[in-house]
Formats: structure tokens, sequence, C-alpha cells
């Protein structure tokens, strides 16, 4: 106790110094908490189902020339061959995972939440816990499961079960269970499940459930055992050869507990993050153990005179130690409350939802008790094992130049702290150039103030009525009914074919259904013949990906033909994006809408005046045609900015451990300027006693600091490239790392850490020489 007093008086009596030293480690130790609970949060993405170690997702992959294409579904089929087939597959499910909202209909309430379609056995695979139900009744195509929101929503307080819903304004659907809400770290999220055997009925396809084609539906078996998954896998290979021989569609299989991390790409930034966590806490290391080291040049004496009364060189290790740990503990306890307190702010930034609960966490705790112990052990083992093997004699009088020599030791410390500083800047710089190209890409089509809405119920009936009607407004400037918006096209297939096609050659093709007024509407660029006019219903447009498949020279007026169908080229329009800004170009073949099919939305090109009373027109011509549906109106726009959410994610997240980075490097080099200052007190006098510049005095201190920057600079650069460069392989469409970032990255490192550096050297610099040399 007596020891532990006597260091916290001491560290009392240089008050700046110590403080800006435990204020840099709490910094870095809070920035590597947020960076662990982020990961502790990704890595905990569907962990709450009881089976996940025993539940694995079959999955279609189309085999092409050198590549696969995955798909995150199966044909319909596959499911009952794999529980018929393989005796340790215990139970399937086929579900449509809720891609879009869909009506329902209680008495005079109607809300549209997120639905989904599924065999009802996948509650049986998944833990999702029911507080209702479900109801032991015959099973029928009209059931449905809804969560507890959607269930208050509707019914209140009621009980929910066996009560009927309409659906989409055609269907009455019993409830035969409540769940709780879908938990926010799930990958399947949905408000609620409609039996799959009602699809049939809805696409108007009896045989619907039954094919072995149709890659739409995500696929989930549970094994009796984990290590049955290995032969499964390799078993299912070629399964849909036996039924369809000439098709280039395989199967493949993964365990569903790789879904998020894996299969999604998502360990990549854990990967990142990880690292960037470690950097992190190795500046806020390495610049406390500048801290110390520096303190204990100023108390070496002291440590020979406790050896010269009897203390051993363990005794001064203990003691050196006993220092370290209770700045350590006081730094700790800082970033616990800075953790605690900036949660709130944290979860906003990144769009989490992360609770104080999690901080008590047993993993959590035992992480951050590692993390303590690491930098104990390495703040101390410097000044604890060095510092403390000089004999009495030496340390009484001084005779230690081999410490000074350690400043080699103290300048590679320095040096370290700006690598993590420079290539963490750099980083930011990236992903920010990144993001900055994805939002400013030429996506083909303009989407500015084109908003779509689904064509329901009898719209779908009447789509020329609604553009006539809408277009009487003159801030509409065109409008066209489509299958798809370009944000969500997913209607894609093969057996295309056309003239000298190799063999072996069979491209997915997504095709996309559209009125004459499209071209208009998206402001489509036709490079060769003309769009689809009116009439036109055994023509087609493709785009100019397509066309270089194709591999001619000219198009129009040619003919391909598919699924029986042959189709006359009427034109070829220039690339657009769909699905994704980053992705790969897709080969795209556009049709008029066949009567029904095809006329599954509407899109409007909105004109720049007015909008928000043009938008209150539509809803209300829509409201007036369909009043039973909700119509809801979607900015194209919005859907692509909502496409580059988990990049604004990773920038934010990455801008503020950079923003911590430099923080504690401006700290630590605060705290070791003072030192340095002090140390160098008697000398600067001397030298401004023989003459010499304030500006000169200055010059010399800053010049081993710039070193250190240049040399951290060469080192950083090519390990910021690198992970960046792998980071980049995330997309198709990238930028390329350019020198130039790195230089800005360092000259703005470089400017915080001399700016921080000037503020204390200076006063040090313009003191009165006969005062400085009265200090020694």
């Amino acid at each position: 106790m007596k020891t532990i007093i006597y260091i916290l008086r001491r560290l009392n009596k240089e008050k700046l110094p110590n403080y800006l030293g435990i204020a840099g480690l709490a910094t870095g130790l809070a920035c590597v908490m947020f960076i662990f609970l982020w990961i502790h949060d990704e890595a905990s993405f569907d962990r709450f189902h009881k089976n996940i170690d025993r539940i694995f997702i079959t999955h279609a992959c189309i085999a092409e020339a050198d590549s696969e294409v995955p798909f995150d579904g199966a044909p319909p089929a596959v499911a009952g061959a794999l529980k018929a087939e393989y005796p340790q597959v215990l139970e399937t499910a086929r579900i449509i995972p809720a891609y879009s909202t869909w009506l329902l209909n209680y008495r005079d309430k109607k809300i549209t939440p997120r639905i989904g379609f599924c065999d009802f056995s996948m509650f049986d695979i998944f833990t999702f816990e029911f507080v209702a139900g479900p109801l032991d009744t015959e099973k029928t195509p009209y059931q449905i499961i809804i969560n507890e929101t959607t269930a208050r929503s509707l019914f209140g307080e009621k009980d929910p079960l066996g009560e009927i819903l309409r659906f989409d304004n055609s269907y009455d659907l019993m409830v035969v269970g409540v769940i709780k809400d879908v938990p926010r770290n799930s990958s399947l999220i949905f408000d609620g499940m409609v039996t799959l055997e009602l699809l049939p009925q809805i696409v108007d396809s009896p045989n619907y459930l039954n094919t072995w084609w149709n890659n739409s539906f995500l696929t989930a078996g549970l094994l009796n055992d984990p290590a049955a998954f290995p032969e499964i896998a390799k078993g299912v290979r070629n399964r849909i050869q036996e039924v369809i021989p000439e098709t280039n569609n395989h199967l493949g299989a993964y365990m569903f507990q790789d879904l998020y991390l894996y299969k999604r790409g998502n360990v990549k930034n854990i990967g990142i993050f990880t690292l960037i966590g470690i950097l992190i806490l190795c500046t806020a290391i390495l610049n406390f153990i500048n801290l110390i080291t520096a303190r204990s040049l100023k108390q070496i004496r002291e440590n020979g005179i406790r050896k010269s009364l009897g203390a051993t060189r363990l005794d001064v290790v203990k003691f050196i130690y006993s220092e370290v740990s209770i700045v350590c503990i006081i730094a700790f306890v800082a970033a616990v409350l800075i953790t605690a307190m900036g949660l709130p702010f944290f979860n906003q930034l990144i769009n989490k939802d992360i609770n104080l609960e999690t901080l008590a966490n047993a993993q959590v705790i035992k992480a951050f008790i590692v993390v303590l112990l690491i930098t104990i052990g390495l703040s101390g083992v410097y000044p604890a094992v060095v510092l403390s093997r000089y004999s009495p004699v030496q340390s009484i009088r001084g005779a230690f130049s081999q410490v000074r020599n350690g400043g080699l030791f103290r300048n590679a410390l320095v040096i370290s702290v700006f690598i993590s500083s420079i290539a963490l800047l750099s980083a930011t710089l990236i992903i920010n150039k990144q993001i900055r190209y994805l939002q400013n890409l030429d996506l083909g089509f303009e989407k500015e103030r084109v908003v779509y809405f689904r064509l329901n119920g009898n719209m779908k009936q009447q789509p020329n009525a609604i553009k006539n009607m809408l277009l009487t407004n003159p801030n509409i400037v065109s409008a066209s009914t489509i299958s798809h918006p370009p944000s969500a096209m997913g209607n894609n297939g093969q057996g295309w074919q056309w003239e000298n096609k190799p063999l072996d050659f069979d491209p997915l093709v997504f095709n996309w259904n559209g009125d004459p007024d499209l071209v208009k509407t998206l402001q489509l660029h036709m490079s060769e013949g003309s769009f689809l006019q009116e009439g036109q219903t055994h023509s087609v447009v493709i785009n100019r990906c397509f066309a270089q498949l194709i591999g001619w020279s000219h198009f129009t007026g040619k003919t391909l033909s598919a699924w029986g169908n042959d189709y006359q080229i009427a034109g070829v329009f220039e690339d657009i994006n769909i699905n994704s800004l980053g992705g790969a170009t897709q080969p795209i073949a556009v049709f008029l809408p066949d009567g029904g099919w095809g006329q599954n939305f509407m899109a409007v090109k909105i004109a720049p005046q007015d909008v928000d009373e043009t938008l209150t027109y539509i809803r209300k011509k829509l409201d007036a045609m369909e009043p039973a549906f909700i119509n809801e109106l979607t900015f194209l726009e919005d859907d692509f900015t909502q496409m580059l959410e988990p990049e604004n994610n990773l920038q934010k997240l990455i801008s503020l451990f950079t923003l911590f980075s430099i923080l504690v490097l401006a700290l630590g080099l605060t705290g070791m300027i003072m030192y340095m200052a002090e140390k160098k007190t008697k000398e600067i006098g001397i030298r401004k006693s023989l003459g010499e510049e304030n500006l000169s005095i200055v010059s010399r201190m800053l010049s081993p600091l710039l070193t250190a920057g240049l040399v951290a600079a060469l080192i950083a650069t090519p390990l910021a490239w690198s992970l960046m460069g792998y980071w980049l392989q995330n997309y198709a469409k990238r930028i390329d790392i350019d020198i130039l970032i790195f230089i800005q990255a360092t000259l703005a490192v470089m400017l915080v850490a001399c700016a921080t550096v000037l503020l204390h050297i200076s006063n040090a610099a313009t003191k009165n020489p006969v005062d400085a040399l009265r200090s020694e």
C-alpha cells in the first residue's frame, strides 16, 4: 500500500506529462475496445441458432469457361432429394427470403411488412423463438407466421392465433404462430413467413415447387452430425446433371455459420480492423514505453540508491512494474468509461445496436483483461529489464552512457508510431476515394428524380391508363412499365443461341422487360439500331456486354433464339450498372412486356421543379385507382445510395480510428518532447550562450522527428498499399491506388507531429540561457 501511495504521489508531482501519458494510453485502449466490440458484433451473426454447427446451405452455381457464377439458392426439387437420399440429413427447408414488402390487412388495418415464403420446417432447423403457437393444425397453403411487431401492429393486445389476414388483397391466411422479432444480427431478416405452397398460385405455375431449374430457393438442411457435411458437399455436386444431363448448373454447399462472414465477404473487414486494432494498440503502448523510458532516465539515480540500501535487481523490477501497472490500470479504467459513454455515438455512427450489456459479456471481459496484461507486460519491459541492470555506483554517478544509446530504441518506437498513423490515414484516403468513385460512377442511365412503384392489384392490368393519367401532369417527363427496377434485377437465365455460338459456352443473361418509353425514362444510350417499339413482341435489344459475348461486328436485324422462340435484334444499348455499384457489368436482354408478365413496376421521371408536389400528385392518383393497397414510391437514386451503406460505415469506422491514432500520436509526442526539452535544458542554454539562433535550435531538435517520419513512410506505404489492394478486390469497378495518397498521408501526419513538437520545443528554445544553465 505504501508503494502504491508513493507511486501516486510521484505521478501527481509531474502532472502534465504523466496525465498526457495516461490520456494517450487510455485513448488507444478505448479505440481498441471499440474495435473489439465491433468485431464481436460482426462475429456474433447467426450465433443465436442452437443448431448453428449442424445447419448447411445447398446452392447452385453456373460453370462457365474459366469460373463459376454462384447463386444464393438452388432449384426447389433439391431439398426433397437431399432428405430422401442422405440419412444424415434430418430436415430440409426451402426459403424465399423477404426481399420485398407485401400488403397485410386485418379488418380496417393495413401494413406492408417484409414477408418471405418457406417450408415451415425452417422453424425446426433455425432458432426463431415462438411466443405464441405454432398451432397444431392441418397443413394448408394458406398459413402465415408473423413476428411480435407485426402482431401488435395488426391485433394490438388481442391473441392473433387462428385469426385470418388478407394477404396482397388476394389470399386469406391463418396466423398459426407468432415469433419474437428476428435479432438484428441475423442473416435471415423477415417480419413474417407464408407457407411455400402458396407460391404456385401466386405465379400461376402448378409445378413451380418441383422443378430442377430456377435457382431462387435458399435451401437449408439440418445434419445429425457436423462430420457428415464433407460427404454431402461432395455428393450433391452433379445431382442436377442426373436429371438434366446437358445443364452446366451444379450444386455446392457450405455450413450456414460461414454465410455472413465468408460467403458475403465480411471476414475481410474483420481482418482489416483486427490489424487496425493491433496497430493502434501498438501505437499507444509504444508511446507509453517512450514516456516511461524517458522518465526512467530521470529516476535511474533513485534506483541506484535503492540498490545501495540493499534492494536487489528483482526489487527494482517489481517497483518499476508496480508503477507501470498502476498507470495502465488507471488508463484502462478511463478507457472503459470512454467506451461506455461513447457507445451511443458509436452505434449511431455505424448503424449498430451494441449495448452496455456487451461490455459485461464474459468473452469481452476476458479479451479486455488480456489487452490490459499485454499492455502492462510490454510497457514495463524496457525500463524494468534494461534500466535496472546497472550497479549502484554506475547509477548514482550517472555513468550509464549505454542507456543513452537507448535513443536508438526510442527512435524505433517513434518510427513504429508513425507507421501506424500513416498507414491508417492512407487507408482512410483510399476508402474515401473509392466511395467517391462509386458515388460518381456513370451508371449508363439517369437515376436522378426517377421514382418507381409496384403495380398493385388492378393497376397491373391497365398500365397504359396509369401512364396517360400521370403524364397529364406537366412535371412528369416520362413513365415506363418495367419488370424490375435496375437496382433489384433478379430474372436471369441461360439458353440463348446464336449463329456460330461455341457449344460449351452458355452465358447467364439478365432478362428485363420494359415498354418503349423505357429508353426515355432512364435515358438509355443506344449505340446501334433503335429501342423496341409497340408490337415488336418478337424483338429484343441487348446491351454492349451481351453483344461482346456474341462477338459479331453488326447486330441490328440479326436473330437470337431462346426457349423455343426467335428474337430479332432491334438495337444495342450501352452498358448499365444493375444490382450494385461496384459489381461487374452483366449481359442484359430487354423485351416488351407480354400481357401481365413483365409489368410489375412503373418508373416515372420527374422534372426538377416542384418535386414534392409531383410526388403528392402521384400518390393521390394511385390511391384513388387502387385504395386497397399502400402505394409506396421509391427513388431509384436512394436504392443505389443504400448500396453504399457498408462502405460508408467502413469509412466512418476507419476515419474515427485514424483520428484516435493521430490523437494518440500527438499526446505521446507531447509527453516525450516535454521530457526531452527538460533533459536538454542545459544543452540548449549553452548553445544559446554561444550565439546559436532559436530557429537553428528548433531545427536541430525537429530533425530526428522528420527522419523518423520519412523512414516510417517508406515502411507504411507498402503495408497500406497491399492491405487496401486486398480490400479493393471486392470491387470489379475500382480506383487505381496512387502514390500521391501516401505522400498526402505522410505530410498530414508529419504536420500534426511537427506542430505538436513545435509548441513545446519553442518554449525551451526561447528560454533565458542563464535560467537554463542555473537549472542544473
